[in-house]
């Protein structure tokens, strides 16, 4: 059990990690007068989402209200009611407005930077822009925070797609997932499919074996299970 020394220094280090990680993400992002464009030089600025015409014209409108408060608060002197920026930036993002979006979390992000489910939705935008390594260190912070499954799947999945030919650093993020969150299904079912990607059929099926027993009744876990019965039989 962590005594309050280390999880104060773990906390210290998560913090000052999540810092750097900003830091990093606002000098990416300095040039703002010159533009979006330039300022984000290949990055996609706008997400393809499929929106009415009312529907857009009211998430404009609230962004703009949302806009003029936290322009008004700042300019007041006083702190600025972080809530404001969440819905700024859900709503940037509900409208494909990626470049709002990210700055508008990293702004929230540099106000508060423990806020894990901010981190984790900050690096879903930073994914949809094309920013891969960004995206990666964001849902890193987010696991460091809080590790939860969701936490652990973005991350694991960006990871494999970033370095597809580490195959030990991937199973590393699953086995410490297990050891921070539990067993459950899925972290299971992608052992499993480690391991029988790596010729081991015996560790594949102790892996799928656990997962029965948590939902014994999946058809998907059967169909994966009479695949890789197939596989190993060869």
């Amino acid at each position: 059990m962590e005594t309050v020394k280390t999880l104060q220094n773990r906390r210290t280090w998560i913090l000052a990690g999540a810092i750097l990680l900003l830091v990093a993400a606002l000098v990416y992002g300095a040039w703002s007068t010159i533009g979006p464009s330039t300022k984000y030089q290949g990055l996609t600025l706008t997400g393809n989402v499929e929106l009415d015409d009312a529907t857009r014209t009211i998430y404009t409108q609230r962004i703009q209200v949302t806009q003029s408060a936290i322009a008004s608060q700042k300019e007041s002197g006083e702190d600025v009611d972080l809530n404001l920026y969440l819905s700024l930036a859900w709503d940037a993002n509900a409208i494909g407005d990626l470049v709002l979006a990210r700055e508008t979390y990293e702004e929230f992000l540099d106000a508060n930077p423990l806020y894990f489910a901010a981190w984790n939705t900050y690096g879903n935008v930073l994914k949809d822009m094309g920013d891969e390594a960004g995206a990666l260190g964001a849902y890193k912070q987010a696991i460091d925070l809080e590790p939860t499954e969701g936490f652990y799947r973005d991350y694991y999945e960006q990871y494999v797609k970033l370095y597809p030919e580490d195959k030990e650093g991937a199973l590393r993020i699953l086995e410490e997932a297990v050891q921070n969150v539990s067993q459950t299904p899925w972290l299971m079912v992608e052992l499993a499919a480690w391991h029988l990607a790596d010729g081991n059929c015996e560790e594949a099926f102790n892996h799928y074996d656990v997962a029965e027993t948590l939902i014994p009744e999946n058809q998907s876990l059967q169909d994966l299970i009479a695949q890789a019965r197939t596989q190993c039989a060869k």
